[in-house]
């Protein structure tokens, strides 16, 4: 190929015409010097041949150049279609990976979005090219942050390796993940941008943290077993002393009111007792096909019938599009019963409770809100151990047989500060809804 406005035609046309300028120019200068009168025929005769050889090795320039352009422009036609070839494998190779696989320019924005982010985050790649990763980030202002400095990292030839972070996806739920970020460099040296691998990793963790919950659970269990079996015999026969002296005293013996108390501390650590067996005690799950909402209407309606419960509103907003979930009725009402009885109970029986169904993709949610004066985030979060209570009288198993029973259905149970700000503590189940 040769430089731009170049043909054969130039290797043809100049050298002869430059040459025989040049001879006619030397000819000219040396007559008018020497002899201007006189003109040689040998002379012209010269200038003559000298044009012709000098057309002839033009020729065979322009010959030699044309092939060799010829065979210089079919190695880079094969050139071409290699790296064309090349290209399209490798954008094969991206768009197709079970991987998010993210590039980035030099100042951080987008300039590839895989299908499998699209897949995972929802937005489409015309929506992400040109944007920054600040839309992704769960909290922006740590993370962009924390995104810059590793950007730094990037331009000075670092790279950053399965780093452990939160993202949120177009729907607003948070994932998390695992990111990779290697740097990108032309052939001269200069960093020019960075590719992005992420694998979400969020079923894996939750698989990981079910497991390490379930033989923990195992263990309590066995050891709670142990100790109501312990515990239970022994209980049997304190209180059938307790009757025995009881019948044989008067309301005025002092007996009476110790034997009363006695009984009425012996029903509380039989209940107690009751409470470790179920939670010890493997049931097995019988599912049907059942309303959630008449579940919860019986468990209300139950609830209601206590006195103590009168001065509390409730508020059903269910979606009455909400279709049928495969549960155990009679161990769903034990769920509701006791997140339900919970949320009375923090509102000292005066307040009102709002009970919201729905469907989230593949689940049903149930939300139970109330308008108590909420929980402390350091006990939040482990209201569902078990043994943990902030009640004098609790056995801290009632929630957490609750969420035995939600995890053996393949459901979540979770609480959390109710979202608009207000007062009170939100319970959010959810449940596979049924196929």
């Amino acid at each position: 190929m040769f430089p731009r406005g170049v043909t054969v035609w130039h290797f043809i046309l100049i050298p002869p015409v430059v040459m025989g300028g040049v001879i006619i120019l030397f000819r000219w200068i040396s007559r008018s010097l020497l002899d201007p009168a006189t003109i040689s025929e040998n002379g012209l005769y010269a200038v003559a041949r000298i044009v012709t050889i000098s057309l002839v090795m033009s020729l065979v320039i322009a010959w030699l150049a044309f092939r060799h352009r010829r065979e210089y422009e079919a190695q880079i036609a094969a050139q071409n279609e290699d790296l064309v070839a090349t290209r399209d494998f490798l954008s094969n190779v991206i768009e197709t990976s079970g991987e998010v696989i993210i590039t980035l320019d030099s100042d951080g924005h987008i300039t590839s979005w895989n299908r499998t982010a699209q897949q995972i985050y929802g937005w489409t790649q015309e929506e992400m090219l040109g944007e920054t990763c600040d839309r992704l980030f769960a909290a922006p202002d740590d993370h962009g942050n924390k995104f810059r400095m590793h950007l730094d990292t990037l331009q000075a030839g670092g790279m950053v390796r399965h780093e452990e972070t939160t993202h949120r996806r177009r729907d607003g739920s948070i994932i998390t993940v695992h990111v990779t970020l290697s740097p990108l460099f032309d052939v001269s040296g200069r960093y020019v941008g960075a590719t992005s691998l992420i694998h979400d990793v969020t079923k894996l963790n939750e698989l990981q943290s079910r497991l390490v919950e379930q033989e923990r659970m195992a263990a309590l269990g066995q050891m709670a077993a142990a100790v109501a079996h312990e515990i239970k015999n022994p209980l049997a026969g304190i209180r059938g002393g307790c009757e025995i002296l009881l019948k044989g005293a008067n309301e005025v013996d002092p007996r009476t009111e110790l034997g009363e108390e006695m009984l009425y501390q012996v029903d509380r650590l039989s209940r107690s007792v009751h409470d470790l067996l179920v939670f010890a005690t493997p049931k097995t799950i019988k599912p049907v096909p059942a309303q959630i909402h008449l579940i919860v209407d019986r468990v209300l309606k139950m609830i209601a019938e206590d006195p103590k419960n009168k001065g509390i509103q409730v508020d059903r907003r269910y979606d009455s599009e909400l279709g049928h979930v495969q549960v155990d009725p009679e161990l769903m009402e034990q769920v509701f019963f006791n997140v339900l009885l919970n949320s009375c109970q923090a509102m000292d029986l005066n307040g009102a409770i709002t009970i919201t169904t729905g469907k989230a993709g593949n689940h049903v949610s149930v939300s139970v809100r109330d308008t108590g004066a909420g929980i402390p985030d350091d006990v939040i979060a482990r209201i569902f151990e078990p043994f943990f209570t902030t009640r004098a009288k609790g056995t801290g198993l009632g929630l957490a047989i609750v969420n035995k029973i939600i995890h053996d259905h393949g459901g979540t149970i979770r609480a959390v500060p109710p979202a608009d700000g207000g007062s009170g503590t939100e319970v959010v189940i959810q449940l596979p809804a049924e196929a």
